[in-house]
Order: structure tokens, then sequence, then C-alpha cells
């Protein structure tokens, strides 16, 4: 082949390469494409040097653009290494801990060639015949070809590890990876064995322009650098929500097999366009025609309702322009049936609840009242008191309590029998209970003898509705009494703080009262003399 045509299609492929690296600087913010600047710019200055040697006649000029082709030389493998870990998401920590160490043999590399001359390391001599330049390989420039044989040899085993991995719109992508990165290894394997079909001519940074069109066909053609890093796979099969993956236009560019099952009257596919889905998904199409960021539960009817939560991520590329979207569905109909039937469990138990707390009020009113007159006990009686006496206290108030013991009830009984009694107490109870104000209370003390608590009233008062009281009960008739025996009633009554401080002397003096009006047979109401 003709050195004036090699450099030709050199000088073509530098002119391509600058087209490619116009296309790639826009995206230059992202990782992967500065990878790609880094390979695309090595290609330049390795295509250019080449060329330049190509043109130059003197053996001094020739060797130094040699030189400077080892920039593109040793650089370019090193960066394509990097955008295939980057692509394919393999061991971020390779990448940030030890990426200096990368690029220990190339930059000692470039040393080495530079001083190539006190060492003769990179080639061992030159033969110069016919402005033909013939370079003798040393040591240096095999551990170079062993270095960079070796990270490209890593990148392909990578591309086939992840290549077994996936399927679809991937495999086709990292087919053409694969293809990109093998141009360069057997370019430079046919040139460094002398089995190149153009003896002399070294076509590895023609195939470096090649793998970088490649490269950049992927990156624009799918859109897939910007939009969803390759390693989706692995997060796809082991996590149990549905997803798929919108682009622009909403249609469906991935999607995983719980995304399937979950539209299982659908067949999915790539390319496949959101608005297409039948009447029965219409609120998950619906959702994401009209929404780029949806969080929320939603129902599907079909023959049995089904419940999802549905959420709808924003994906922007590198100029903050909406590339796509992410939709996840979970399916919670389970949850939901389980939820249901935790709901009606919980209101069985509330009902329960309350029908049990009904019940244990049922019984403290029982145990607080009588049960032959509905009256509140004695127990009730202590508490009453008690607690009337740390109101009267805290607020320096007053309160009366009032006793109506039924002076010949035993007779009644004898006479008539325990009924009667019973009817004629019950009779006096409900009489009393009736006529006391809300905020009173009347409780039964004994067989015979009833107690009223009465809150912030004056002797007057009292002695009022004693009387009231003591009145009606005088007119009542019981037709089972039948030889005219009048219902004969004792009153008395005692003041907090005047007659007592405490509920023992409250009581001592309400007996004393009471006492006075039985040993006098009197219908007055009487009040413990205040010297007690």
């Amino acid at each position: 082949m003709n050195s004036i045509y090699y450099t030709s299609l050199l000088l073509i492929s530098v002119f391509l390469l600058f087209i490619l690296l116009a296309t790639v600087w826009p995206k230059r913010r992202l990782a992967e494409s500065r990878y790609l600047l880094g390979i695309i710019i090595g290609s330049i200055v390795w295509s250019c040097s080449v060329a330049i040697e190509n043109s130059v006649s003197g053996m001094n000029g020739k060797i130094f653009w040699s030189t400077i082709a080892y920039l593109g030389i040793i650089s370019n493998p090193v960066f394509l290494f990097f955008f295939i870990l980057e692509y394919c998401n393999v061991d971020h920590n390779i990448k940030n801990r030890y990426l200096p160490l990368f690029w220990v043999i190339p930059v000692f590399t470039i040393v080495a060639v530079c001083t190539n001359s006190f060492h003769n390391l990179v080639w061992s001599r030159f033969s110069w015949s016919n402005d033909i330049l013939v370079y003798w390989y040393g040591p240096l420039f095999w551990l170079i070809v062993i270095y960079s044989y070796m990270l490209l040899v890593a990148a392909i085993l990578i591309l086939c590890n992840a290549l077994l991995r996936m399927q679809g719109v991937y495999k086709r992508q990292l087919l053409m990876l694969l293809v990109a990165s093998v141009f360069p290894f057997l370019a430079n394997a046919m040139y460094v064995t002398k089995l190149e079909p153009f003896v002399g001519f070294d076509f590895t940074p023609i195939a470096f322009m090649l793998s970088s069109a490649m490269l950049i066909f992927v990156f624009l053609r799918f859109n897939f650098l910007d939009l969803i890093p390759v390693a989706h796979h692995q997060v796809f099969s082991h996590i149990k929500a549905g997803i798929m993956i919108l682009d622009g236009q909403n249609r469906i560019i991935e999607f995983n097999e719980n995304m399937q099952k979950q539209l299982n009257a659908v067949k999915l596919l790539i390319g496949f366009e959101i608005s297409d889905l039948p009447e029965d998904y219409s609120m998950i199409r619906d959702v994401c025609l009209q929404n780029s960021f949806y969080e929320n539960e939603i129902m599907i009817r079909s023959t049995v309702p089904e419940y999802y939560d549905m959420s709808i991520n924003e994906i922007f590329n590198a100029n903050h322009v909406l590339s796509g979207k992410i939709v996840m569905l979970y399916d919670i109909t389970h949850q939901k049936s389980a939820e249901k039937q935790l709901k009606r469990s919980n209101n069985l138990l509330k009902d329960r609840l309350f029908e049990i707390e009904r019940l244990q009020e049922k019984l403290r009113e029982q145990a607080l009242k009588d049960p032959l007159t509905g009256l509140y006990n004695r127990r009730f009686l202590y508490d009453g008191i008690d607690k009337e006496i740390s109101r009267a206290k805290r607020e320096k108030d007053i309160f009366a309590v009032a006793m109506f013991d039924i002076d010949n009830f035993k007779k009644i009984n004898d006479l008539y029998g325990h009924n009667a009694g019973d009817k004629v107490l019950v009779a006096i109870a409900s009489l009393i209970e009736i006529s006391i104000r809300k905020t009173d209370y009347v409780c039964r003390f004994n067989g015979d003898t009833l107690v009223i608590i009465l809150t912030k009233i004056s002797a007057e008062d009292i002695n009022r509705k004693i009387n009231i009281v003591k009145d009606e009960i005088r007119k009542m008739e019981f037709p089972s009494i039948t030889d005219g025996l009048r219902v004969v009633v004792a009153t008395g009554y005692a003041f907090y703080p005047e007659n007592g401080m405490t509920y023992d002397e409250l009581f001592v003096s309400l007996e004393q009262a009471v006492g006075r009006s039985k040993s006098e047979n009197s219908e007055k109401s009487f009040i413990p003399d205040r010297n007690l």
C-alpha cells in the first residue's frame, strides 16, 4: 500500500474524529462521555502523529512524531477500559479508589519513550534505508503491548459477562460495544505479529476511530447512557415491584417480568406505546400520560378489584431535559384484603370492648348502688363526702349532709311484712330523689336511713327543702297499710366545716341532730348545737 494513500486514510480518519468530537462535546459532563472524549482525542493525536511521521523525510522527525503518537497509543486502551467499566457498572470502588494506579504504566511509558535515547528499552535500535525507518522493539515496548492487551481483554470479558445476563435491546447494544472493543485489539495484534495485509502500516488508530464511531452510535441511537445504566437488569430481576421505563414519547423502552405479570392481559414489547393499554388498565394509562411525577394508591377494576402502589419518577438528561420516566407498580391487593380483614376484626373488637366497658360500668354502678331503691349506697356516700371535703377545702366553700330516718320502719315490717316495708322505702326514696337538685346525691345509709349530700346550700334553703319533702311523705298513702299507720320521719343536718371537718365528725353531729328529732317526736329538722 502506498504511503500517500495510508497518510490520506489517516487524515480522513482525523477529520471524522473531529466530527465525533463535536458530537460528544455537548455531553462532556457525563462520565461515559468524558471517557469517549479521551478515546477520540487520543485517536486524533495518534492518527495525526502517524500521518505526519509518514510525511516527514528526516529520521529524527519520524522518531519525534512516533514518540508523540504514544500519547494516544497508551491512553486509548485505558480510556476504553474505563468506558466499559462505567457503562456496565462493574465494581464502583475500582474507579474511585484505584483509578490512579491504572495510569502508572502509561505515565512510565511516556517518560520511557521520551528518554529512549538514554536506555533504548522501548526501541533497541533503528534502521534507516531509502527514507524508510524500521523500529527494533525493546523490552518496554512489549510491556506496553501486554498492558494494553490486558486492558482490552478485560474490557471484552466484562462485556461478555454482561452479555450473558442481558436480554432484548440491551443485548444488541452490548454486542455493538463488544465489536467496537474487538476492532482495536485485532488491528494491533495483526500489526505486532506482522500479519497485516499491508506490511508496515498500522491500522490500530483507524480501528480506534471506528470503535469511537460505534460507541457514539450506541450513545445516540439508544440514549441509554443518559437514561439507564446497563446494570439495571440485576435490579430488575430482584425487585418485587413491576417496573417499566418510558421515553419522552411515553413508549416502553424496558420492563421487568413483574410488570408483565401485573399487566397480564397485555403483551408488552419494547416500543409499545402506553396509550395503547386496554380499558382495564385505563387508570395506569391515564396516570402515565398525564403525570411525570406521581405517588399514590390506585385500583384497577377487573373481575376482582386489584390495588397497586404506583409511582412515577422523572429522568433528566445532562442538559436537564426530561428524557423519560420510571414507572413502578407494586401489587398490594393481598395487603388491602388483609387490611380490610383487620379493620373488620378491629371493629368487632371495638364492639366487644364497648360491651365489656358497658358491663363494667354496670358492675361499677351495681357496686355503688343499692339494689332495692336504686340509690347510691354507703360506699358511695363515704367517697362522695371525702370528695366534697376536698373540693370545699380547695374552693373554701361549704356543703351540708342531711339524714332522713324512718322512725317507725321496724313496726311497719313487723305488722305488714318486709314486702310492705320495702314498698314504703322505695316510695320514699323515689320522692326524695326527684326532689333534690342534680348537683346533690341521695344515698341509702342503712335499712331505714337515707342521707343526702347537698352542695353550695344555706341553712334556710336546706330547712325549706327538708320540710317540703317531709310534707310530701306525710301525704303518702300505702294501700297495703290498712289501719291508718302513718310514716314518721326524723330529720337532721350538719354543715361542713361548721359541724365537722371529717366524715366521722360530720356523722357524729348528724346523728346527734337526728337523735334530738326522735327524742322530741318533732316534725322539725334539727341542726347540731354550734358548740359541738
